[in-house]
């Protein structure tokens, strides 16, 4: 009779054993954390992937925390975040997402919803991450990691709604991702003729250069414009300008690529420029008209010269000189206000005089003070 009950006591033993190992076979899978990017000095981004080394299986849903290293913040506050549309999976990962201090550590945290997706081997994504600082990110390493202790850990579930997670299927990231420039600001200047473009570096690191492109509204295709060559390895701050002069009216966009040594690069933020191009000497109608007791005067230059723009009253005497300067091509724009005035009609004059003094276009314009 102990014969039987031993036999039937490792009979058990056996089935049990060969259901964790079945278990765990099913369970053959890996998570990777992949294409890190520190895309401007403020913001890193992060892919995770998910895919089966063994059998086929269908995820059920998950919940993952990840540890990093809290130094690389530099004093600044994070904010972590899902990139809406990246996800590959039907459950996408936008539940209970954000930044969270359980005693006094920082975690990473998402989680899906329920669902079922089936897990190859090919590697699906599970989404791309984006880690915002408030303050430049220091050159320390992130050091992410998978936490699977706590209140909040790393769980995967199969079709079934089983644990089948396992720590060694998870790889860890040990470093920020090295980008050629810290790009601190990017912005522009229109003058009515010229698109300036400004951007200023905090640091660069085998820096090649910057690719300028521009795309408008009408063709709305990114194509290369023209070409700064960066500063190498700098660790101070460098200023670069471009100028760009569109020939037609519309919305432009710009944006700089950033390209390394080893030819990896960036994409900069975009701007928006709206762009009226000049082709005429022009005195727009003031505004508001009739006006008490400010209004604005505007006017276009389509090149360069000496500029008077002169008030007179209605007997023709001068009241104010508001203008008498050289100026470049463009739309410009004054303030005049008339406190000290009478209500009454006023004449506003605009002269563009040539290089030996002379007029060459005159305009006046009728305003009324009306107090």
């Amino acid at each position: 009779m102990k014969f039987f009950s031993a036999l039937l006591h490792s009979y058990i033993l056996t089935s049990l054993v060969s259901l964790i190992l079945s278990s765990y076979t099913f369970s053959q899978y890996k998570v990777e954390i992949s294409n890190s990017s520190l895309t401007d000095g403020y913001n890193y981004e992060f892919d995770i992937c998910v895919q089966s080394t063994g059998a086929d299986f269908y995820l059920s849903s998950y919940q993952t925390a990840l540890s990093f290293n809290s130094s690389i913040k530099n004093g600044g506050t994070l904010s972590f975040n899902y990139i809406e549309g990246t996800s590959e999976l039907n459950n996408i990962p936008t539940s209970g997402i954000g930044l969270l201090d359980e005693n006094g550590i920082d975690k990473l945290c998402f989680a899906s919803n329920s669902g079922n997706d089936l897990i190859t081997s090919n590697p699906v994504k599970i989404g791309r991450f984006r880690l915002t600082n408030t303050n430049l990110y220091s050159s320390e390493i992130s050091d992410i990691k998978w936490v699977f202790s706590g209140e909040v850990k790393t769980i995967f579930c199969d079709k079934d709604y089983n644990d089948i997670t396992l720590t060694a299927n998870y790889s860890n990231l040990n470093d920020l991702s090295p980008m050629p420039v810290e790009l601190t600001s990017f912005d522009y200047k229109y003058d009515g003729t010229d698109v300036t473009l400004n951007w200023n570096t905090a640091t660069e690191v085998n820096n090649y250069g910057f690719e300028i492109q521009r795309k408008d509204e009408v063709n709305n295709e990114w194509t290369s414009i023209g070409f700064v060559n960066g500063a190498g390895n700098s660790s101070s701050t460098k200023n670069y300008e471009f100028k760009d002069s569109p020939d037609k009216n519309g919305q432009y966009f710009y944006r700089l690529k950033s390209i390394d040594t080893d030819g990896q690069f960036e994409f900069s933020n975009e701007l928006s420029v709206n762009i009226e191009v000049v082709k005429e000497f022009k005195l727009c109608q003031n505004y508001p008209n009739p006006f008490n007791p400010s209004t604005r005067l505007q006017y276009s230059l389509k090149s360069s010269g000496k500029v008077l723009l002169e008030i007179y009253n209605s007997l023709g005497e001068l009241v104010t000189l508001l203008v008498n300067e050289n100026q470049i091509a463009g739309v410009h724009q004054v303030d005049w206000k008339a406190d000290n005035l009478s209500s009454g009609i006023y004449i506003s004059r605009l002269t563009i005089l040539s290089d030996e003094g002379s007029n060459l276009y005159t305009f006046t314009s009728k305003m009324q003070l009306l107090k």
